[in-house]
């Protein structure tokens, strides 16, 4: 298998950081109604014609950021979750969108609402161990709507002139005092930062993030690294290239990567580390820039962003760091590409890591991808060698995977074999999100059968996993 690799992210210089400072103006700011698809327009000028090579199948890869997902979208599947009881589907879906979750607590009105009141009990929980505030933050707006009348007719106010690129007003934007909450102040002092980047004043700029870090010390640990990679990002654009990496040291330190879920930290993170020397390990407790990168391709894979997470793995290859190994980032590689039904390439991806020690994953994805180009009876061969050749215990995603399509080809005894083996693997593991799924789908296989005893019984057993994952806390940035 070839050794493809794409080119990297120029420097940003000149006008082209000016448009940078610009999307992280809008990143964040509840108050436009159409960030999401702003910081997306902006953010993929200059990224597209990317080629990607793999043994003669060749992909343009564009839309660095990916699709986005509005706030009124955001709220609309919060309230579906929620009004069903599904409180941990509720929750998932705030880590899965932190940033809209935050937007959608800051601009909360005065009226009730269970889905906003979900989200700042989320924000909370992940706030630890900060003292929280979130959910602080929508009770005053209820009960005293009276003390943010100033501060939102402000805020209002300066929005209709910076979306014209003036930017004064927001820079001049006073946080409240005497808040319950501290949020309104970090935020208000966020926009006044991020107004002094856009302006081109990283001096005055850096100084307003550092005061914001300080607001959020001690009330969330996510908020104030935020706020301090900002300020890493102001110092570097007055070529302070020391203050700049000993902020962005201070934000990362004892940071465990996979609990970043909000893309800004990573992409701020990625955007301070660019002048690192290329060869440059991190600094001793704080993530390396590869495991970064794959971090945020994660992330915009789970937001159904393929074509974005397979850029951030695709360069995540050339970054230094150990983990995840290159051998992993080609399967996550190849399953961007499966979704993005670029079967020839996955395929040759995948041949190529099935030589390697994940050697069984590559090859339930490439059986996956025989049974979607409609090759079932080659798909099901490879499903087969790929768990007869493993045990569920190590293996049960594997497993889960090949049990399912052997189910859904009629295959109904060892397909069923397979699931129970994954379920009980996922048990050992406590894995309750793979035990979940498991049970979702031999219930979907029972109804289908017409065996409704059995159908009651995996609902009984369903019904007690979720309550154990309603209770279990999506503490993750």
């Amino acid at each position: 298998m070839s050794n493809p690799r794409t080119l990297r992210h120029e420097q940003i210089a000149g006008s082209a950081a000016f448009c940078v400072i610009v999307v992280f103006l809008l990143i964040g700011c509840g108050a436009t109604p159409h960030t999401s698809r702003d910081v997306a327009a902006a953010s993929d000028r200059g990224q597209t014609d990317r080629l990607l090579k793999v043994d003669g199948e060749s992909i343009v890869l564009g839309e660095a950021v990916g699709r986005t997902l509005t706030r009124d979208a955001f709220m609309s599947r919060l309230r579906e979750f929620t009004a069903k009881g599904q409180w941990y589907d509720a929750m998932q879906w705030c880590a899965t969108y932190r940033d809209l979750a935050e937007q959608t607590v800051t601009a909360a009105g005065n009226a009730p609402d269970p889905a906003v009141d979900l989200a700042a009990m989320y924000l909370d929980q992940s706030a630890k161990p900060g003292r929280g505030g979130w959910r602080a933050l929508i009770e005053a707006r209820r009960t005293d709507p009276g003390r943010f009348a100033q501060y939102d007719r402000q805020r209002k106010a300066a929005w209709t002139p910076a979306r014209r690129g003036q930017f004064e007003a927001l820079a001049n934007l006073e946080p409240p005092s005497d808040m319950a909450s501290p949020w309104l102040a970090v935020e208000a002092l966020a926009l006044r930062g991020k107004s002094a980047l856009a302006m081109g004043q990283p001096q005055a700029s850096g100084s307003v993030f550092r005061a914001a870090a300080a607001k959020a010390d001690g009330w969330d640990e996510h908020v104030a690294r935020r706020m301090r990679l900002f300020a890493a990002l102001a110092a570097q654009l007055q070529n302070d290239t020391g203050t700049a990496m000993q902020l962005r040291e201070q934000a990362l330190q004892g940071v465990v990567i996979d609990q970043i879920n909000h893309p800004t930290t990573l992409r701020l993170a990625i955007r301070t580390g660019s002048k690192m020397d290329p060869m440059t390990t991190a600094a001793p407790g704080t993530p390396s820039m590869r495991s970064i990168r794959n971090r945020l391709g994660d992330i915009l894979f789970d937001r159904g962003a393929p074509q974005a997470a397979l850029l951030a793995w695709r360069e995540a290859e050339t970054d230094p760091g150990s983990k995840p190994s290159v051998n992993r980032l080609r399967l996550k590689q190849a399953r961007a590409l499966v979704a993005l039904r670029q079967y020839g390439a996955a395929t040759s991806m995948l041949i190529g890591v099935a030589q390697t020690d994940l050697r069984a994953e590559a090859l339930a994805t490439l059986g996956l991808v025989h049974m979607q180009r409609g090759q079932v009876r080659q798909g099901l061969t490879i499903l087969r060698e790929a768990a007869t050749t493993t045990r569920a215990t190590e293996y049960p995603q594997v497993h889960a995977d090949a049990g399912l399509a052997l189910l859904a080809t009629g295959e109904s005894d060892l397909g069923l074999q397979l699931l129970h083996g994954a379920r009980q693997a996922f048990e050992q593991q406590q894995d309750w999100e793979g035990v979940r799924t498991t049970l979702q789908n031999e219930l979907r296989h029972a109804m289908h059968s017409g065996d409704h005893e059995r159908s009651q019984s995996l609902r009984l057993e369903l019904a007690q996993v979720e309550s154990r994952l309603a209770t279990i806390p999506r503490v993750r940035e």
